[in-house]
């Protein structure tokens, strides 16, 4: 078994695509979208693609027409493994040679940080969760909210979603999240039929907007990713992500396992501390420091939440196709909702199964469903 991590800094701006940033209707090839925004970080099923890429093209197997033998094929599946993750398998899949990618976080000279969880009173510099009373609550739909003190349990004006939180000697420090946005005018091509050129679509729906992201000079992406192949030496090198195959350094072991596991240990650790001192009685916190393939129970049965959701889409590859344009198309079967990095969930003490609802091991062992709780059995 071999861990290293992984570190990718943007060589240029990058968009990461969702299902609701840009699409056409099918009818009449309309845009849906005028303005499209990048997501901010990639998705792990967009880690998981780009570790596999990798792994062929240092071995020597990557094939950019697609174009294998028999042999071949076998040789890439003991690589990386036969088939894409699927957002609705439930047993465990097999990549190959890669055992496990962690979730994807941000690294800044040298220190780790997560997305503030939540329930954040912003007013605070350090991370403060909003105190909960189990002696004031309301009804939303089924479920009785904790509402937390002096805050409308529909306002979350004192919550903040866009800092990020490191630990420094056991003190949580918060900075702005790192992103700079650029927008840039989209032009629409002619639509196709069987390869040819057939009706264009009108002059005023060809154009759109397409807002770039990126991260502030010396911020990166970082991640651990196990193998289960110690002969294996990854290489530094320039990798490609998102729609328009944006630029990315890959970089090994930047910062050892070692460092990364303590770091991360120690976000856990003091989190769970401060949240614990802040708890009432009788009650448990949940938060998801990944995108999260959740059990729609966990808004059912949580008492509290503040967390966002997000829909993705499985894409299919049709390895007959003969161009990237067409290899790739959505399975709506497999359409899911995320609950968004960041996430928080009180529940009561009593609720043993709660944890069930977060758990996934096919997702978690690429990178989703990474979550910490104060409840200890």
């Amino acid at each position: 078994m071999k861990t290293c991590v992984v570190t990718l800094a943007p060589l240029e701006p990058y968009f990461f695509g969702s299902d609701k940033t840009f699409s056409f209707n099918k009818s009449d090839r309309t845009r849906n979208n005028y303005y499209i925004r990048s997501l901010e970080s990639p998705s792990p099923t967009t880690i998981l693609g780009m570790v596999r890429h990798e792994l062929l093209k240092q071995a020597g197997h990557y094939s950019p027409s697609f174009q294998y033998t028999e042999s071949q094929l076998a040789d890439n599946a003991r690589l990386i493994g036969k088939e894409s993750f699927s957002l609705a398998q439930s047993d465990m899949q097999s990549f190959g040679v890669i055992q496990s990618i962690s979730a994807v976080h941000l690294m800044h000279d040298g220190s780790i940080y997560w997305p503030i969880p939540g329930d954040h009173n912003k007013s605070d510099d350090s991370y403060a969760p909003i105190k909960l009373t189990n002696d004031n609550s309301v009804t939303f739909s089924s479920a009785a909210c904790l509402v937390p003190d002096d805050v409308n349990a529909v306002d979350h004006k004192k919550y903040s979603d866009k800092a990020l939180l490191c630990v420094d000697n056991n003190n949580t420090s918060l900075v702005p999240a790192p992103f700079r946005r650029s927008v840039k005018i989209g032009i629409g091509k002619n639509t196709y039929a069987n390869g040819r050129a057939s009706v264009d679509i009108e002059r005023k729906e060809m154009f759109f907007k397409k807002e770039y992201c990126t991260l502030r000079e010396g911020w990166k992406f970082i991640f651990m990713l196990t193998l289960n192949d110690d002969t294996i030496e990854l290489q530094d090198s320039i990798v490609t992500m998102g729609q328009g195959k944006s630029a990315f350094t890959f970089c090994v072991n930047e910062i050892s396992p070692q460092v990364y596991e303590e770091q991360t240990t120690a976000l856990a650790t003091t989190l769970t501390d401060i949240v614990r001192s802040n708890l009432p009685d009788g009650y448990e916190w949940y938060y998801v420091h990944s995108d999260t393939l959740a059990d729609q129970r966990v808004f059912s049965e949580a008492v509290y939440a503040a967390a966002y959701t997000m829909p993705i889409n499985q894409l299919v590859t049709d390895y007959r196709a003969s161009d990237y344009r067409h290899r790739l198309s959505k399975n709506h079967r497999g359409r899911r909702n995320v609950v968004c990095a960041g996430g928080c969930f009180y529940t009561t003490s009593s609720n043993c199964s709660f944890a069930q609802y977060l758990s996934n091991a096919n997702a978690q062992h690429i990178g989703f469903n990474a979550y910490i709780t104060t409840r200890e059995d």
